[in-house]
Parts: structure tokens; C-alpha cells; sequence
């Protein structure tokens, strides 16, 4: 469609399976996949300055030729958004097929969304080595320090629940890409950061502007609890 904008696919009924999606679009500025099963799913055409949201799409299975060319093919269809979430069951497919076969560049991708299981945590540096113009980088469930390094990061955001992190690994990170990342402007804790702060923002870091914040938990005012009360 020369028109669409938006789109999105959720589970399909009783588990069903549509044999294929096809997808051609050159204005389309949203797309979510929400667990969604199809034997084949090609995109011709996005929008450039497109956001994704890829919860699940399928599994990948490496023993077979066929299913690793159709996944290829959806991967080099999203290589041009601007802006990615990708949760940790979709994040999982893409690094099973990167066994096996070369990731694309996504040339265009400014700001990435990626959650991790614990057992695909390690496939960080691959994945944020094929964004090379990545500028913006927001984790959630952090518990590894990942061996990458990128030239291009500007803001990363740390989002950890209070109890699952210990201390010493949340310092490791934060302190990681601040020595790391030479054009970073901001780093942005959690409120789980709160008894190592201080220590953070007293390391030296590669970039001379990189600046230290820590986010504020949400204040519900006493008239917003009046009025949900009723």
C-alpha cells in the first residue's frame, strides 16, 4: 500500500499459521510484531525513517536452508528503520541465524530498544557491531558487561529492576561505556543505582561531555490519588 502508515500483527487464532506476509509500504512509519507465526514473511518497501517493535516472529531453526533465506530476507527488510525494539524471544531467533549466516547492517538505526534473557546477553557486541550509526542504546535485565565498543553512542539508559542486579556488576557497566564511548552525552540509571552513584560519576570517562543521571521514581500527587480513590 502507497498509503499505509501503521501496521501491526498479533497472534494468530488457535495457533494457526498464514502461509505468507508481504509487506510494501514505502510511507509506513510503524510496524509490531506480537508473536505472530507465518511460513514466509517479506518486506519489499518501508519507510527510512520507520520505527519496528518485534516481539516474536517465528522460530529459527538452523538445520533447515529454506527457513534461515526467508528469515534473511526479513531482517534485510527492517535494516533500514531508524528506530528498533526488539524483545528478548525475537532477539533469540536473530542470534540462532547469526550461527550460521553474516547479520545485515542497519546503516539507519539511531535508537535501539533490546531486552535479554540471560542466556543471549552475550550476543550483545555482535548485534550493536552491525549498527554502526547507533546513537541512542536503552537495556533492560542487565547482568553482563558486554566486550563492545561503539564510536557513535551518545545516550545509553540502564533499566534495572531494584533487587535482580548486584551492585558490583550495574558498577561494571556504567563504568564500561563511559571509558568506552567516546561521544556519549548521557547515561541514565535506574533508581537501583542509587548507592553507587556518587562512585560512578567520579570515574573518568573517554568522552568529555558524557553526563551522569539518575532517574526519579514517578510521584503520584495527593489529587491524582483523590481522584482515583472515588
Amino acid at each position: 500500500s502507497e498509503s499505509l502508515k501503521s501496521f501491526k500483527l498479533d497472534t494468530t487464532r488457535d495457533g494457526a499459521e498464514d502461509p505468507n506476509v508481504e509487506i510494501g509500504a514505502p510511507r509506513l512509519e510503524y510496524m509490531s510484531i506480537c508473536d505472530y507465526t507465518c511460513k514466509s514473511f517479506v518486506i519489499h518497501r518501508i519507510g527510512p525513517c520507520a520505527k519496528v517493535n518485534i516481539d516474536k516472529i517465528g522460530a529459527v531453526h538452523a538445520d533447515d536452508p529454506l527457513e534461515r533465506t526467508l528469515f534473511h530476507g526479513f531482517l534485510t527488510g527492517i535494516s533500514t528503520v531508524r528506530e528498533m525494539i526488539i524483545l528478548a524471544r525475537a532477539l533469540e531467533d536473530v542470534r540462532i541465524y547469526s550461527k550460521f549466516e553474516p547479520l545485515p547492517l542497519f546503516d539507519n538505526l539511531s535508537r535501539l530498544d533490546v531486552s535479554f534473557a540471560e542466556h543471549n546477553l552475550e550476543f550483545l557486541p555482535t548485534f550493536i557491531g552491525c549498527c554502526p550509526n547507533l546513537q541512542s542504546l536503552i537495556m533492560i535485565k542487565l547482568s553482563y558487561v558486554p566486550q563492545c565498543f561503539s564510536s557513535s553512542l551518545e545516550f545509553v539508559e540502564m533499566k534495572t529492576p531494584v533487587t535482580t542486579i548486584e551492585p558490583t556488576i550495574k558498577m561494571n557497566l556504567a563504568v564500561y561505556f563511559m571509558r568506552n564511548c567516546a561521544v556519549l552525552k548521557k547515561l541514565v540509571v535506574s533508581k537501583s543505582f542509587i548507592n553507587i552513584i556518587s562512585k560512578i560519576r567520579k570515574t573518568p570517562n573517554l568522552s568529555r561531555w558524557c553526563e551522569v543521571v539518575m532517574l526519579e521514581p514517578k510521584v503520584v500527587s495527593q489529587k491524582s490519588s483523590l481522584v482515583s480513590g472515588h
